[in-house]
């Protein structure tokens, strides 16, 4: 297998209000050869830079859960093929990603129905917004 590396944004310093890019580093990486591995996880929209199962092909665009990085291996299972075309992308971070998601089962576990009336904190967060 050729080494593949990557580039991924780490947390320099903790922001004091709103981020800058001072609190943000550049790390290069070299993958390690395929095998059971647990990386930092968090949300990312990313294309297939290659395939080796049929569940996707290159130039798919998936969600993932290995945050912001330039390259990772991944199985199918932990990735959810988008729309590129039809939605901006950004949309699959949020309202179609996880908070989206949340708020949708928060809604259904309760059984909301027309004509309900229910409280959502506003301690609730982009989740709230959403379920909203």
């Amino acid at each position: 297998m050729t080494k593949i590396t990557s580039r991924e944004r780490r947390l320099a310093s903790r922001p004091s209000g709103v981020p800058t890019v001072n609190n943000f580093t550049l790390a290069e990486i070299t993958l390690e050869p395929l095998r059971g591995q647990q990386v930092l996880e968090g949300g990312a929209i990313v294309e297939v830079i290659e395939s080796r199962l049929g569940e996707f092909k290159t130039g798919d665009v998936v969600t993932s859960r290995y945050g912001w990085r330039e390259a990772f291996i991944a199985e199918p299972k932990e990735l959810d093929r988008v729309d590129k075309v039809t939605l901006p992308l950004s949309v699959y971070l949020g309202v179609l990603g996880m908070t989206g998601k949340t708020a949708w089962a928060g809604l259904t576990m309760v059984e909301v129905k027309a004509g309900d009336v229910i409280y959502i904190s506003g301690a609730a967060g982009a989740v709230g917004h959403v379920a909203v």
